[in-house]
Order: structure tokens, then sequence, then C-alpha cells
């Protein structure tokens, strides 16, 4: 499934969906298999439809619970949980234990669930990735916030959960698995499994990108540089995810996913963070420095020429910058198409023009406490 969330679900008919977001946090097919063969017991003992009637019943039982709506919600969620821990046990027992596979990817599944709300790795995001040949990221502050402690717990409460937490579901897993080294991590193919799991990782930062997830999308298209660091899609993505945020942030308001500082920790924090606290117009600027410098080198790029112009229109009519309050910028690469040198021309009189200009920088932007 195109979704960048960590999870795994079965339809009462037997067909069972996998997000891409899990995909792209495994590390073994093992751990893989394991998921499918708990999905698979939630089909074969029947638990959607149980868990259908059961909260159903709840519902209508309503009297048997004093009408308490948390007591009710409490009582689906206990059941629900029931079904979870014998999906875990059946699925290794019934199932998985008989291909072959890793003993440990179980445990190994319960610690990348552990972490799964985070993004895949966790490395120090390198600020300076927001810098262009001509304007970057000055701010001290924005610059060393420190990324915000890592916090996941094994033992949270999972009273109002369908799911156990990971405390319970491990020491289950304890109960009838030894933690020993014993099968394969790869029956079928490590570079098919390896090459899959890049995909969901790509794929997943298109997620967030439709989603308006820009801080998300920034720090995956950042990890993905790492291993992939001449990928000019990844280039573009970064690009357009501060493009993105300046337009959300000039209309005084960021998506509500990026707004709040709350729940999200590492190095994505520093993300969010810089999106969140640097002011409109220097925002805005970035985009247009980062944009024209990626258009310059891609002059073909339909949405690269898109996301430009864009932003230019942006900075100019939304914050009413004249183009002369900009030191000038490089000439945009010419291609022999007549047709688009005679559009750049018609963009010129337009105000939607090749070059940026930044001239002498207003005593009052200087001044400012995020300034570029």
């Amino acid at each position: 499934v195109r979704d960048a969330d960590f999870n795994a679900y079965t339809t009462s008919k037997g067909i069972i969906f996998v997000n891409m977001g899990l995909l792209s946090q495994l590390a073994t097919e093992a751990q893989l298999a394991y998921v499918l063969a708990h999905e698979v017991v939630h089909y074969a003992n029947n638990h959607v439809r149980e868990n259908y009637d059961f909260k159903k019943t709840v519902s209508k039982s309503g009297d048997e619970y004093g009408y308490d709506v948390d007591r009710m919600a409490k009582a689906y969620y206990d059941f629900s949980k029931e079904n979870e821990l014998e999906a875990d046990k059946e699925g290794y027992e019934t199932y998985f234990a008989h291909t072959g596979y890793s003993k440990l990817a179980p445990f190994e599944l319960m610690d990348i669930m552990l972490y799964s709300y985070l993004p895949f790795d966790e490395i120090e995001f390198d600020v300076n990735i927001f810098n262009t040949s001509t304007y970057g990221l000055a701010s001290v502050e924005l610059r060393e916030f420190a990324a915000k402690e890592i916090s996941a717990r094994e033992d949270v409460s999972d009273s109002m959960s369908t799911h156990p937490n990971i405390k319970a579901r491990t020491e289950a897993i304890e109960d009838f698995l030894a933690l020993k080294k014993e099968g394969s991590d790869f029956l079928v193919s490590e570079e098919r499994f390896n090459a899959l799991r890049e995909q969901a990782r790509f794929e997943s930062l298109d997620d967030f990108l439709t989603s308006a997830r820009y801080d998300r999308a920034i720090y995956q298209a950042f990890l993905l540089l790492q291993t992939y660091p001449n990928d000019d899609y990844l280039k573009r993505a970064i690009v357009y995810a501060v493009y993105g945020s300046s337009v959300y942030k000039n209309y005084n308001s960021l998506p509500p996913n990026i707004e709040n500082m709350e729940g999200v920790e590492g190095e994505l924090s520093r993300v969010r963070y810089i999106l969140k606290n640097i002011d409109e117009e220097s925002l805005n600027t970035l985009a247009v420095a980062m944009s024209h410098e990626f258009y310059s080198k891609h002059p073909d790029d339909k949405l690269a020429k898109r996301i430009y112009e864009d932003a230019v229109w942006e900075l100019t009519h939304y914050h009413e910058k004249q183009l002369s309050f900009y030191d000038v910028m490089p000439e945009l690469a010419q291609t022999d198409t007549a047709a688009v040198v005679e559009e750049e021309i018609e963009l010129n009189t337009t105000g939607k023009v090749k070059r940026l200009k930044k001239k002498q920088i207003d005593s009052s932007i200087m001044q400012t406490k995020y300034a570029f």
C-alpha cells in the first residue's frame, strides 16, 4: 500500500496489505515473513470479524458499562489486544517456525516497531543541505538547535490501544521462543528484498510530499542522498518541500502535522524546528534560491520550472518585493527550445524572471532573528 505509515493489516477475505512505511523500516526478509505469518492468523482465526462483532456488541450494551464511553472503548481494546498476542504466538508456531527463517526475526521486529515512529535511519542532519551558491541558512539559533531526545519506551501505556505495548509482546514471545540465532535472514533473495525496501523508501518520500509532511520529506530525502548522492529526484524533493512549506507559511500556517513540535524527536525535530521558526520572507527567499539553482541545472525539468516560477510569484506578490532588492543571481542555462526562451523573456516582463537580485539588504531584514 502506498502509505508511509508503519502498518500491515488483513481483511476478512484473507487479503493482506503491507504499507510501504513498514517495508522501508525492515532489515531482513525474515522480519517480513513474520509480519505475514502474524497477519495470516488474523485471517485464519477470523479476528477481523470477531473484533467487528465484539465492538458492535459493546456499543449496544451500554447499560453493562454504565454508558461509560471510556470503559466501553477499553473493553474493545482489551479484546483486540488478546487477538494480537494470539496472532504473535500462533503466527510463529503454526507458520513461521517451519519456514527456515531466522528465529530472531520476531525479537528484531519488536525492536524495529519500537522506533518505527522515527524515519528509517537516524543520522545527524546537515543543515547545509539548504545552502545554495548565493543564499543559505545563517541564523546560529536555527543551525545549532539540538535534536530532541528519543524517548521510545517499551512499556508505554496501551490501555486505550488495539495493540499491546512492545514490552508485553516481547515478554509473550519469550514464553514460547528462545533468543538464539537459528535459521536464515533471507530465503528468497536478499537482492530482491533490498531493492523492494529501497523502492518503498522512495515511495514513502513521495507520500510525504503529497501529504504535505514536508519535514519528513526533507529528512527522508537527506537520508536517501547518503546512498544516492547524485539523485536529482531527491534533490528536487527537498526543493519542493521547502517551497511547499513557504507557501503554507505565507498564508499564516504550516500544515497541521508539522506545526506542533510535540511528539517529534531525533534529527527530524531539527528539520521541523527550522521550518517552524524561520520567518516567512526568509523561507520564501530560500525557496526561490534553491529552486533557481536546481532549475538552472535542469532547464528541461517542467516541475522544477513550475516550482521556481511559483516561488518567485509568492515572493514578489505576497511579500511585495522588487527583484532589485536582491543580489544578481546567475543566468539560467539556455535551452534549444525557442518556446522556452520566448517564455523566459515574457517572464522577465511580468516579474517572473531568470535572475534574483539582492543589492542592499534592508537594515530591518538584517536585524531579524532568523536572518539569511
